[in-house]
């Protein structure tokens, strides 16, 4: 991504203030509650820093627990094997050491609990690593109240600065993100199907990382306060997301199956059989079909950005809103009229097809067609089942 884009100029002002102001209420201190010259408020900061583009209110609290225990179980640990003995170093080594293959374990493995994993091993080591106990001495309390403290004030003035100074809602970029998924993929749609384009597009990885990107806003999304607007259609979403996944699957494997020398990923030129396809009339009636479908769920898309109780409304080509559960494309039936139409194209397409020895069903003509329009059907099929989960809904 570019490193001089709106979005990481804000990660960092957030991320550089949040420190700033840690490192001048650790300096001034307060009383003694906090410390003076006290660093602990600013690194603490440091690791409460996250590439969420929205203030994370439940992930910056929920971080509490990583901070306290880890402070807690590693003073407890240290003051039953921290002592200046050689049994004592035996056992705070060993300690230390499957303390952090557990802690490090789950930063690693666990999508939902990693963070919490990286606090504890990193607060936890701190407090294995508080020096040897001389005899006779007693365990100090200060130390895990101070250290609490200043992570607190830490985890607040993170949320203060991310409430300030964050750019939206992570609905917000959800939706956004989301509908560009939704355009490119149109575009690569509009680049297979259009006869005057005699390649298939080059593989960048762009569909596939604004798929990912919506999927992670939704996350956001779910996890952000609504207020007075109405509840985050997580599971409608994850959805709708697996949809464009599974749209973008099947438009891959057909822009494979029609390129020649097997050079897809890269752009390579479509076959002549295809090319032929594209050409038909007939054909026009498919593209035409698999369009009026993708336009009625760019309407029920509006759902995700639907954040009241009214009907849920589009606006038409001219510009006028009108009920989007109350249209009659609802009632449609899509995939009867495209089967139609791709048996009117086959009986014209086969006399086109070139009979022959093939090597591979790869270079079979027959065998290409029949998978295209099989493709065209199964994304009839996968759209229908994303419009029906947003009508049930």
């Amino acid at each position: 991504s570019d490193v001089c884009s709106s979005d990481l100029a804000n990660l960092a002002l957030r991320g550089s203030l949040s420190i700033l102001l840690g490192f001048l209420i650790g300096y001034h201190g307060y009383y003694g509650v906090i410390p003076k010259n006290n660093a602990a408020i600013a690194i603490t900061a440091v690791f409460m820093m996250s590439s969420s583009v929205s203030a994370s209110i439940a992930k910056n609290l929920g971080s509490v627990q990583g901070v306290v225990l880890g402070t807690v179980v590693g003073r407890l640990v240290w003051s039953l094997t921290g002592w200046c003995t050689w049994w004592g170093y035996i056992l705070l080594c060993l300690s230390l050491f499957f303390w952090n293959l557990l802690t490090l374990y789950i930063r690693f493995d666990s999508p939902t609990y990693g963070g919490l994993g990286l606090l504890l091993a990193a607060f936890g080591s701190s407090n294995f690593l508080a020096g040897c106990i001389p005899d006779g001495s007693k365990f100090d309390t200060s130390g895990p109240y101070f250290t609490i403290i200043n992570v607190i004030v830490a985890i607040f003035l993170v949320i203060f600065v991310d409430l300030l100074l964050a750019p939206g809602r992570g609905s917000m970029f959800a939706c956004e993100t989301f509908r560009e998924a939704v355009k490119n993929l149109r575009k690569s749609l509009d680049e297979l199907v259009d006869p005057t384009e005699t390649k298939v597009r080059a593989k960048s990885g762009k569909l596939q990382g604004l798929i990912s990107s919506a999927q992670s806003l939704g996350v956001e999304a779910w996890n952000e306060p609504r207020y007075w607007r109405t509840p985050w259609r997580n599971a409608l979403y994850e959805q709708a997301c697996q949809t464009l996944a599974d749209l973008r699957v099947t438009m891959t494997a057909m822009e494979y199956s029609i390129t020649e020398a097997g050079v897809a990923a890269h752009g390579g030129e479509k076959t002549k059989i295809f090319l032929t396809l594209l050409q038909k009339p007939e054909f026009q009636q498919i593209k035409g079909i698999l369009y009026q479908k993708f336009d009625l769920l760019d309407a029920l898309y509006n759902i995700f950005e639907h954040e009241t109780s009214e009907p849920l409304t589009a606006e038409t080509h001219e510009g006028r809103p009108y009920d989007v559960m109350a249209d009659p494309r609802l009632r449609r039936n899509y995939r009867a009229n495209m089967e139609a139409a791709i048996k009117s194209v086959m009986a014209d397409i086969n006399s086109a097809i070139e009979e022959g020895p093939e090597d591979t069903l790869e270079t079979d003509q027959a065998c290409q067609i029949s998978f295209c329009l099989s493709a065209f059907l199964m994304m009839m099929d996968q759209l229908d089942s994303c419009q029906q989960a947003i009508i049930s809904d």
